[in-house]
Parts: structure tokens; C-alpha cells; sequence
């Protein structure tokens, strides 16, 4: 916490005033973190209702996030095994949820078959952006992960089987 409350600028029991431990602070910052980009997925289903192009506009939102911020970002993505049992369960909150809703959407509307639930449909999606993003965290794909955003969308279309002939481009 020395440490934490010194790369801050603040006194070390300025930080116990907030937060009791390090682990308070570190469940508190991912929080914070999961729930913008929660935030920021619901927006941009708002912004665009077409199915394909939400997806793809979710695909390189969580992208654009991992290129701008990537310590914050790998920070969600590897060590959120450790926090989810703090993750509220509304969609504004918790962007696993936004996309499961999205997917539920979806299916009952005929833009993706229904292969399985909403939640097989999250979990194959951001298994494809999220390891996507890790392979390049750790050099095994060059930077940016948001060069990637076409392939990893038309990934994630055909993994969801909202494929077309134009999609093989």
C-alpha cells in the first residue's frame, strides 16, 4: 500500500481511509474498470441495433480500449477470475450480462440461430477477442489488437453461424 499510496500522491493512510486492504483497493479497481466497459457496450448496442454491425462495433470497442489502455484492460482480462463474485449482475454493470442480453435479443429475433444459450454464445465470443487480446499482450500477435478488429469479428459471426458469402473477405 506504501508503495500504491506513493505512485499516487497521497498518504499511505489515505488509502486505508477508502480502502482496508490492497485486495479492497485492487476489487474496487476492477469494478470500477468492468463496470465502464459495461457501460460502454450497452451504449454502443444503442447506437447500433443492426446485430453484425454492433458486433462488430463491440469487437473493436473492446479493442480500441485494449490499445489505449492495456494495463487497465489486461489488468480485467487476466485477473478477473479473482473478482467476479463482486460483479453485479445488471447489464449496465457487468458487460457479460450486456452481451449475453444482446445474444437473447438476437435469437429471438432470427439474426443468429440457436445453437445453444445466450450464455454459450458470450462465452465462445469473448473467447475469441479475449485470447486474441492475450496473444498479443504477450507478443505472440503484434500490436495493435484493434488491427485484428476484422478478423476477430468475422470470427466471432461465424462462431455465432451469423455468417455470409460476403463475409468470407
Amino acid at each position: 500500500m506504501k508503495d500504491i499510496a506513493q505512485a499516487l500522491g497521497v498518504s499511505e493512510p489515505a488509502l486505508y481511509r477508502y480502502h482496508a486492504s490492497k485486495e479492497a483497493l485492487y476489487t474496487s479497481a476492477f469494478l470500477e474498470a468492468y463496470e465502464r466497459i459495461a457501460r460502454e457496450a450497452v451504449e454502443t448496442c444503442l447506437r447500433e441495433p443492426d446485430f453484425r454491425r454492433c458486433v462488430a462495433a463491440l469487437v473493436a470497442l473492446f479493442a480500441r480500449l485494449f490499445d489505449k489502455e492495456g494495463d487497465v484492460f489486461t489488468f480485467v482480462l487476466i485477473d478477473h477470475h479473482r473478482y467476479l463474485g463482486a460483479v453485479p449482475a445488471d447489464a449496465e454493470r457487468n458487460p457479460v450480462e450486456a452481451l449475453r442480453r444482446l445474444f437473447a435479443r438476437s435469437m429471438d429475433a432470427g439474426d443468429i440461430p440457436r445453437r445453444g444459450s445466450p450464455d454459450f454464445a458470450v462465452a465462445v465470443s469473448l473467447g475469441i477477442v479475449v485470447h486474441t487480446a492475450i496473444f498479443v499482450h504477450y507478443g505472440r500477435l503484434r500490436r495493435p489488437l484493434s488491427s485484428r478488429v476484422g478478423e476477430m469479428t468475422r470470427a466471432v459471426l461465424a462462431a455465432l453461424g451469423a455468417t455470409d458469402a460476403d463475409d468470407s473477405k
